[in-house]
């Protein structure tokens, strides 16, 4: 018998299953000629949930090193007794708490004479588990940009008509978008054009109670009272610049309302980031219009942009994708490489990165 203890950043069902939110888990699978046994050795998600830590170099302190040590048990009680031909492979991302299962790894070899083997699985483990690492090493969620455009890249008339571009297909396609994501952030502009909901609407996508946060970014809290992204049907926040913002036009609704830092007129994004991160969002879906669009670029804020392009002209007087300052020079333009793409529909989905970026 060979057999593998396989420790992931999050494991693919549960990923699946929750969407996003961290599920890691470590587990023992016992390959013979009879098939595969799994048998789960302990949880970190309950350790993350409740330690809560911010930065994870702090890891170190009594909460962790008690939790570190609980899984180093597990894992030497399951090698106990083992010998020959046996491999303990790890892949957990490089965060505190991985450098502490590679120690336990160790442990293993040194005390039960199991071979170690580790790398496995790496890139796709990160890729799972993009959103918690990001917020693990900068305190700020990773930021995917969703747009739905034309082939000469609008995405509304000029009367700001939007509905629809794209199809049926790729309209679903969003909804998945939204379900992994923590929160979905739009602007004021878009909440006064179009009136979004911003919730998932798939009830074949299982959120096992989850709902995404709605974010609302509006300098001069001009939202109505009425919006449908502040019904009960999801958490909601609106950001706002003003120091003393008058809530009284909201009578006695409980709305949430943050006011952060603003810059040329507009909410500081590095502080909403930072907020967001301090609330435990690991991944953000920002759907808006050319304006929020725009400022989320210029300040190379994106870190996936997920375009989906309908086959359709709607004319160089309709809105651009985003509102832009002009740039002096090619070298200054925002380079992207594409990481996916694939047909949804009628319509081509297209996912791109930040080139040079390390996604």
């Amino acid at each position: 018998m060979r057999l593998k203890i396989v420790l992931t950043g999050i494991g693919l069902a549960l990923a699946r299953r929750t969407l996003g939110q961290w599920n890691g888990t470590i587990d023992l699978f016992s390959r013979n000629g009879t098939g595969t046994r799994v048998v789960t050795l302990a949880d970190t998600e309950r350790f993350f949930q409740q330690a809560r830590l911010a930065n994870p170099a702090q890891a170190s302190g009594n909460a962790a090193l008690r939790h570190i040590m609980r899984v180093e048990h597990d894992i030497v009680q399951a090698a106990e007794g083992l010998r020959g031909d046996h491999a303990f492979r790890t892949e957990f991302p490089r965060t505190a708490f991985g450098a502490a299962v590679r120690t336990a790894a160790q442990v293993v070899s040194s005390r039960a004479g199991v071979a170690v083997e580790s790398g496995l699985l790496a890139s796709d483990a990160a890729e799972l588990n993009r959103g918690f690492l990001r917020r693990m090493s900068s305190a700020r969620p990773w930021v995917t940009l969703k747009i739905g455009a034309s082939l000469d890249g609008r995405t509304a008339l000029a009367d700001g008509v939007s509905r629809w571009i794209t199809g049926e297909a790729a309209r679903a396609d969003v909804q998945r978008l939204r379900a992994r994501a923590s929160a979905v952030v739009t602007g004021i502009g878009t909440v006064l054009a179009d009136n979004p909901k911003l919730t998932v609407r798939d009830p074949g996508l299982e959120l096992l109670g989850r709902r995404p946060l709605r974010v609302v970014l509006d300098s001069r809290l001009r939202i109505p009272v009425t919006a449908r992204v502040l019904d009960e049907s999801a958490p909601a926040i609106v950001f706002t610049t003003q120091a003393a913002p008058d809530t009284s036009a909201f009578g006695e609704r409980s709305i949430r309302i943050e006011t952060l830092p603003g810059r040329d007129g507009r909410i500081d994004l590095a502080a909403l980031l930072d907020r967001l991160g301090a609330l435990e969002c690991n991944e953000i879906l920002v759907e808006a219009g050319p304006a929020l669009a725009g400022a989320f670029l210029e300040d190379r804020r994106v870190d996936e942009f997920v375009l989906y392009v309908a086959p359709c002209v709607l004319g160089d007087a309709a809105r651009p994708m985003f509102r832009l300052p002009p740039l002096e020079r090619m070298t200054d333009r925002y380079d992207f490489r594409v990481h996916d793409a694939d047909r949804i529909g009628d319509d081509l989905r297209v996912v791109l990165r930040p080139q040079g970026a390390g996604h």
